[in-house]
């Protein structure tokens, strides 16, 4: 009888041991889980804020490229308007040189 009931306590044991083994085993497996999802968590905060940055850059050369595109446009006007002036200014010699030699 006692060595029965020796074997019994003894088996009683084994499987809490491997039961605690299965437990700290398994919980081993969940810190690394939290682990690994803390290193996500940290590499998606980083992903988006450089997805903001990028984004924030894009904004800012959208910006500049529509402040060059209304300067060169502002340039030809200027041009434009030199070159009119410049060809007004000899039509107007030209034909006050006509008037002159008409009037002489």
């Amino acid at each position: 009888y006692e060595r029965a009931r020796r074997a019994a306590l003894e088996r009683l044991e084994q499987e809490q041991q491997r039961r605690k083994q299965e437990e700290e085993k398994q919980a081993e497996i969940l810190r690394q889980q939290m682990a690994e999802l803390q290193l996500r968590d940290v590499e998606a905060t980083k992903l988006r804020e450089e997805e903001e940055s990028l984004l924030k850059q894009h904004w800012e050369l959208q910006a500049l490229e529509a402040e060059r595109k209304l300067k060169e446009e502002q340039r030809k006007k200027v041009e434009l308007g030199r070159f009119l002036k410049h060809q007004v200014q000899a039509q107007l010699r030209k034909r006050a040189q006509q008037v002159q030699e008409e009037l002489e």
